[in-house]
């Protein structure tokens, strides 16, 4: 009996630690993807305004392609950052048990 209850109570410290730990990267994440999303909507306007320019005539279309170039980085950052964020969610639910197929 001993035993076993050691061996559920350290599962659910273990437990416990994880879903800590997933908490506080979560927080981490979300203001990493405000951060991300900020520059994802400059990256882009910089990209539309340079789009105007050449349309204009004021740039070559290299300031274009530049900009557009930016703009994708910046999107698949935003894009990487809300990957790791959903993949913290699931690992939250598997932590607190929730990881079995119903």
């Amino acid at each position: 009996y001993d035993e076993a209850a050691a061996s559920y109570r350290s599962t659910v410290l273990t437990a416990f630690r994880e879903v800590e730990d997933d908490l506080a990267r979560s927080r981490a994440l979300v203001d990493q993807e405000r951060d991300q999303l900020a520059a994802t909507r400059a990256a882009e306007r910089t990209r539309d305004l340079a789009l105007i320019r050449y349309r204009d005539g004021a740039s070559d279309y290299l300031d274009v392609v530049t900009a557009q170039t930016a703009a994708l980085d910046a999107q698949r950052l935003l894009l990487e950052v809300q990957s790791m964020r959903l993949q913290v969610a699931v690992d939250t639910v598997r932590a607190i048990g929730g990881g079995g197929i119903y």
